[in-house]
């Protein structure tokens, strides 16, 4: 069972975006601040606590977020909630992260406008062998990667994971690994 979430809340920071490699997709990370409000009885907004989420984003929803968002963006994520967990080096003390892995993100109209540019069209015949030349979910296994020996196909289960060993290093090195937060 995958948790899937919904949130508004605003950018903090800039957006850190991992341009593709060979084996790894695009990858774009940021920062989201949830705060929830209410009115109190005197009819007043009032914050409650914060809540900060990390936010990874793939291919090309890596690079339109890479292109589109800034510090301080009021902004809507869909995604997966994940739990990053590791030891952390120093201390050998288990950590642990809730980060969503983003299918959408826009921005929040309830806050302010914002323009829109559609992507270019992909070409059929791309040398590459799949759309884009970084979509992972359409990737050949290489002779070292996962996949079926024989069909080079590649589960996107597989896929995943080794790109975020790439991206993070692998959980044989007491790095983090990423796990699902519910069941």
């Amino acid at each position: 069972m995958e948790a899937h979430v919904r949130l508004t809340g605003n950018v903090g920071g800039s957006v850190e975006f991992r341009k593709p490699t060979e084996n790894l997709g695009a990858w774009a990370t940021f920062r989201v601040a949830v705060t929830p409000r209410y009115r109190g009885a005197d009819g007043q907004w009032v914050d409650r606590n914060t809540t900060w989420l990390t936010v990874n984003c793939r291919n090309r929803l890596a690079y339109n977020v890479n292109n589109s968002l800034t510090s301080g963006c009021a902004v809507v994520v869909v995604g997966r909630l994940r739990t990053r967990t590791w030891v952390d080096k120093e201390s050998g003390q288990p950590r642990e992260q809730l980060e969503v892995e983003a299918d959408l993100v826009g921005h929040d109209l309830n806050k302010g406008t914002a323009g829109f540019a559609r992507n270019p069209k992909i070409e059929e015949s791309n040398p590459n062998g799949n759309r884009g030349g970084d979509d992972p979910w359409n990737a050949k296994a290489t002779a070292e990667g996962p996949g079926d020996a024989d069909t080079g196909e590649v589960s996107a289960e597989d896929l995943e994971r080794q790109q975020f060993e790439e991206a993070f290093g692998s959980s044989a090195d007491a790095e983090p690994e990423l796990a699902t937060a519910a069941g």
